[in-house]
């Protein structure tokens, strides 16, 4: 049982090393087969690693070709970092490939042709991703891409090591045809080992078996787990981009680096116009750019802020008043990285405000002048009294005084003068005062 618990090139090395040491018992000649048998199955190991150091060649190579893809379209420092890895993995992989064809002067000679193109195809990609980070952007970087150089590069080394590979595998046919003629010759004597030799192999294979097993359900799982982490990352792009809010993130100097979809359509921009390439500070009216300014230095110290109000303008000139809430990213060190910062337009917020200071303003007015007396007085003909809203008869007088601003000074009229002064004389200058 310990032998199913081996890796898998373990138990293969396992299996076909007791074979000498089983044929061994039948004398000289199952000594002599069993040697050769060692000697072509090292040369089949070496042509087997020969094959994977292509494949891995192969692979580094698209590796780096994806990467540099990857920071042409996305502009993202990882892939550059991801390109540098690989390249620097290639350079390991071509030191252990010369090891291996130090003592195949044929082999060596067709070999030496690769290491220049693959020298050749990193500049290639680097220019790529020179291109990307200059001044051009993008399109200076898809114009190199459109050269071809890298591609064809890329068919050249695939094409010099199909041919190494092909040599390998013509090798290791030839070593395994002489490996099946030595089985040939040697079948009747050595039956007695391999019985024991099936039995060697059988235990190999059936852990062989089942290492192959848990591999395919390990790759079954590690694509299942893919693909839903691929929808998982769909969904959060979809709901970064198509939030009903703002969402962008900035660097120490105000540089925009992220910004949703959702605010570049308020603002107007594309987002190559503004990610990367202006300051917060360009997209607010320059009479809120210096506050701006003390706030993002604020985030940056304490962590947060809450609902700062800000003032963008539109890329047609226009403005947007909006409440940005932002938090600050650090590293593991404490460094701080960039915002993430949420912003809310609140156009229709402040046009509320304002209708409704305009509906205060005027019911103030109404009020003010509310004491302004209308409609019909109950009067008594007689005594001239007024009935007020309790049913009271009050003088006109009082009444007035309640109902509106006006107030009372008394005197007599010029008819009613002789009735209550019957005696007094009323003088010109008294009737006009009257």
């Amino acid at each position: 049982m310990t032998l199913l618990r081996l890796g898998l090139r373990a138990r293969i090395v396992l299996a076909f090393v007791m074979v000498p040491a089983v044929f061994s018992v039948v004398g000289l000649q199952s000594w002599r087969i069993t040697g050769t048998m060692l000697t072509n199955l090292d040369a089949a190991i070496e042509s087997e690693s020969q094959i994977r150091l292509h494949d891995d060649i192969l692979r580094l190579t698209n590796d780096m070709d994806q990467a540099a893809r990857g920071f042409l379209y996305t502009n993202q420092p990882e892939m550059v970092v991801r390109f540098d890895s690989a390249a620097g993995r290639i350079d390991a992989v071509l030191a252990v490939f010369r090891r291996h064809l130090a003592a195949e002067p044929d082999e060596a000679a067709a070999a030496a042709t690769i290491e220049p193109m693959i020298t050749s195809k990193i500049q290639a990609a680097r220019a790529i991703i020179a291109a990307r980070q200059g001044p051009g952007g993008q399109a200076a970087a898809i114009r190199v891409m459109m050269t071809g150089r890298n591609w064809r590069i890329t068919e050249q080394i695939r094409g010099a090591l199909n041919a190494l590979q092909a040599e390998e595998r013509r090798e290791m046919q030839t070593d395994n045809r002489a490996l099946a003629a030595s089985l040939r010759s040697t079948r009747v004597g050595l039956t007695v080992a391999v019985t024991l030799t099936l039995l060697v192999t059988g235990l190999a294979l059936l852990g062989i078996v089942r290492e192959l097993r848990s591999r395919n359900r390990a790759k079954s799982a590690l694509a299942s787990s893919e693909a839903q982490l691929r929808v998982a990352n769909d969904e959060l792009r979809d709901l970064y981009d198509n939030a009903p809010c703002g969402y962008h993130s900035i660097d120490a100097t105000g540089l925009v680096v992220r910004m949703n979809d959702a605010e570049l359509a308020w603002l107007g921009y594309t987002r190559e116009e503004v990610v990367g390439r202006k300051n917060v500070m360009d997209l607010v009216t320059p009479e809120a750019a210096a506050a701006v300014r003390e706030r993002v230095q604020q985030c940056i110290a304490q962590g947060a802020l809450r609902d700062v109000r800000i003032e963008y303008v539109r890329k047609d000139g226009t403005r947007l008043p909006a409440l940005m809430s932002a938090t600050a990213i650090y590293d593991g060190e404490g460094r701080f990285l960039m915002t993430r910062s949420v912003v809310t337009d609140v156009t229709e917020i402040e046009r509320s405000s304002e209708v409704q200071a305009r509906l205060i303003t005027d019911l103030r007015a109404a009020l003010a002048s509310v004491k302004t007396l209308s409609g019909l007085l109950p009067i008594c003909a007689n005594c001239k009294k007024v009935r007020d809203d309790t049913g009271y008869w009050n003088e006109v007088e009082q009444y007035v005084s309640e109902h509106t601003t006006a107030r009372f000074s008394h005197g007599v009229c010029p008819e009613c003068f002789p009735k209550l002064f019957p005696d007094v004389p009323m003088t010109e200058l008294e009737a006009e005062h009257a």
